[in-house]
């Protein structure tokens, strides 16, 4: 069994690791310009199933986000826009996946509570370097890292 994780944003990543938390692809959210690149995502998402023979258990993180008047509109419809994009794809492929809470993937990390977003982002960084000191220093795929670690650790029942 294998386990993909997905951090959406379009600073996000994508990590396929496999049942012993070896890192078999990692990939940054592919765009064009401002957009996602529908084609490559299509393709990564084929990849994956095909290196896991059709045996991979996928987990995207979600976010509640809330609009206060005016505020925060263009970032409501850019973060829904991703999902949609994403559970798309995912459906297509025939790929069930599960939703994730960053408050859910991240519970079990020392040291997280009561950090600000930047410390925060510092620090999961620094814990998914620790775990796997060749994955590459970036948020996103740090983060799908560490929610692909925690779909494992879920489906394993360590979680």
């Amino acid at each position: 069994m294998n386990y993909l994780g997905i951090d959406p944003g379009k600073l996000g990543g994508i990590v396929l690791i496999d049942k012993d938390e070896m890192v078999m692809s990692w990939r940054k959210m592919p765009m064009i310009g401002k957009d996602y690149d529908l084609g490559e995502l299509d393709t990564i998402f084929k990849d994956a199933w095909a290196e896991s023979n059709a045996q991979c258990k996928v987990f995207v993180e979600t976010k509640v986000v809330t609009v206060k008047g005016k505020e925060g509109r263009t970032s409501l419809w850019t973060n829904g826009y991703g999902h949609g994009i994403l559970h798309g794809l995912l459906t297509a492929n025939l790929m069930g996946f599960e939703l994730v809470t960053g408050a859910k993937w991240s519970a079990g990390i020392p040291g997280l509570s009561g950090l600000e977003r930047d410390p925060r982002k510092k620090k999961l960084k620094h814990y998914a370097g620790q775990l796997c000191p060749t994955l590459p220093k970036n948020s996103g795929i740090c983060d799908a890292y560490l929610i692909a670690r925690y779909g494992r650790m879920k489906h394993l029942g360590m979680k």
